[in-house]
This record gives structure tokens, sequence and C-alpha cells, in this order.
């Protein structure tokens, strides 16, 4: 038991010692990610629903290499889900922060 919880203290501990990136670093990184030629729908669908959870408009780079992602793969089903999505947070700020206090 003692073991387990040593683990998760250094586990923590790496996790929180990161640096902060600054938002050029994060538009680039998303970007690269969406415009690899190998992505799947799985790994599309992860990035979408992280860039959900950080509370943010991204940039049109980002929106524009995601539609990408997602007709490469073939997936209207996903793109329509992403612009949903980037509409809500954009159009709607009070309504999605009523929805994120419910």
């Amino acid at each position: 038991m003692c073991v387990c919880v040593c683990v998760f203290k250094a586990v923590a501990s790496v996790r929180w010692s990161h640096v902060q990136e600054t938002d050029a670093e994060f538009d680039i990184r998303y970007e690269r990610f969406f415009n690899r030629p190998d992505i799947d729908g799985w790994e599309i669908r992860k990035a979408v629903n992280d860039l959900q959870g950080y509370d943010l408009v991204p940039e049109p780079k980002i929106v524009i290499a995601a539609l990408k992602a997602c007709r490469r793969v073939n997936d209207y089903a996903l793109a329509v889900r992403f612009l949903e999505a980037v509409k809500v947070v954009q159009l709607f700020p009070c309504l999605y922060l009523v929805k994120v206090i419910m």
C-alpha cells in the first residue's frame, strides 16, 4: 500500500511541474495534430472533446485543420458536431456558462 501512495505522489508531482504553454504554442500543437496524415476518427473525436473542455473559442486555423481532418476520414457527423460546439461557445457564451454550471 505504501508503494502505491509513493508512486501516486511521484506521478502527481511530475504532472504539475510542466511549463505553461503560450497561446501560439497551443494553436501550433493542435494545428499539427489535426494536420497529421495518419489521424483516425477516434483521435479527432478525442482532440475535439479536449478542445471543448478548455472552454475557449479555437483560432480559425485550428477549426480549418479540424474540418480538413474530418474530411480526410470522411466523418461528416463529427465535422457538424465540431461546428455546433464552436457556435455554442462563440455565439452563446451565457448559455454555455449555464450548461457548465448545471
